[in-house]
Protein backbone atom coordinates (compact mmCIF):
# COMPACT_ATOMS: atom_id res chain seq x y z
CA UNK A 1 0.00 0.00 0.00
CA UNK A 2 1.33 3.45 -0.75
CA UNK A 3 0.14 6.93 0.11
CA UNK A 4 0.45 10.25 -1.63
CA UNK A 5 0.65 13.71 -0.07
CA UNK A 6 -1.78 16.07 -1.76
CA UNK A 7 -1.74 19.85 -2.05
CA UNK A 8 -4.83 19.88 0.20
CA UNK A 9 -2.95 17.96 2.90
CA UNK A 10 -0.02 20.38 2.79
CA UNK A 11 -2.39 23.37 2.88
CA UNK A 12 -4.35 22.01 5.90
CA UNK A 13 -1.15 21.58 7.89
CA UNK A 14 0.35 24.90 6.85
CA UNK A 15 3.12 23.35 4.77
CA UNK A 16 4.41 24.57 1.41
CA UNK A 17 6.40 21.55 0.20
CA UNK A 18 7.17 17.95 1.12
CA UNK A 19 10.49 19.24 2.47
CA UNK A 20 8.55 21.02 5.22
CA UNK A 21 7.33 17.71 6.64
CA UNK A 22 9.10 16.58 9.85
CA UNK A 23 11.68 13.82 9.67
CA UNK A 24 10.38 10.33 10.44
CA UNK A 25 11.58 8.82 13.72
CA UNK A 26 14.27 6.15 13.58
CA UNK A 27 12.95 2.66 14.25
CA UNK A 28 14.02 -0.94 14.39
CA UNK A 29 12.43 -4.35 14.83
CA UNK A 30 12.80 -6.01 18.23
CA UNK A 31 13.23 -9.74 18.82
CA UNK A 32 9.45 -10.20 18.35
CA UNK A 33 9.62 -8.36 15.01
CA UNK A 34 7.66 -5.43 16.43
CA UNK A 35 8.60 -1.88 15.59
CA UNK A 36 10.58 -0.05 18.26
CA UNK A 37 11.05 3.69 17.78
CA UNK A 38 14.47 4.77 19.08
CA UNK A 39 13.40 8.35 19.81
CA UNK A 40 10.57 7.16 22.07
CA UNK A 41 12.85 4.73 23.91
CA UNK A 42 15.50 7.40 24.43
CA UNK A 43 12.88 9.82 25.77
CA UNK A 44 11.50 7.18 28.14
CA UNK A 45 15.01 6.41 29.40
CA UNK A 46 15.71 10.12 30.00
CA UNK A 47 12.42 10.54 31.87
CA UNK A 48 13.16 7.44 33.94
CA UNK A 49 16.61 8.79 34.83
CA UNK A 50 15.14 12.17 35.80
CA UNK A 51 12.46 10.53 37.96
CA UNK A 52 15.12 8.39 39.66
CA UNK A 53 17.26 11.48 40.38
CA UNK A 54 14.23 13.31 41.78
CA UNK A 55 13.39 10.41 44.11
CA UNK A 56 16.99 10.25 45.30
CA UNK A 57 16.96 14.00 46.02
CA UNK A 58 13.72 13.65 47.99
CA UNK A 59 15.26 10.87 50.10
CA UNK A 60 18.15 13.15 51.13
Amino acid sequence: MSYQVTEEFLKKFGLNTLGDLPELPKYKLDENRQIVIDDILEEQEKNSDIEKENREEEDI
